[in-house]
């Protein structure tokens, strides 16, 4: 978490500076991702990519409901070593 924090950070402070020294640099960015990514074609396609997105879902939650039973599971069968006197 603490790297897609630093990560957003790094990409803002770019932007901030793409927008005070290079504003033509962000209109051709905004242009490309108008053109190729924020168009109708997704739409047309929504049932594609809503049945792509929900078996992603799936993954990720499994993923994370076995993790987090893996860890419990270790925290119950670890039992501390008792020492032994000499």
């Amino acid at each position: 978490m603490t790297t897609l924090k630093i990560l957003c950070g790094i990409i803002f402070f770019l932007l901030g500076l793409g927008y005070l020294y290079q504003p033509n640099f962000i209109l051709r960015i905004n242009v490309f991702f108008r053109n190729y990514l924020f168009n109708d074609r997704f739409l047309l396609e929504r049932r594609k990519w809503g049945i792509f997105f929900l078996l992603l879902s799936v993954i990720a939650f499994y993923m994370g409901i076995t993790a987090l039973l893996r860890n419990e599971k270790k925290q119950f069968t670890t039992l501390p070593k008792i020492e032994q006197r000499k």
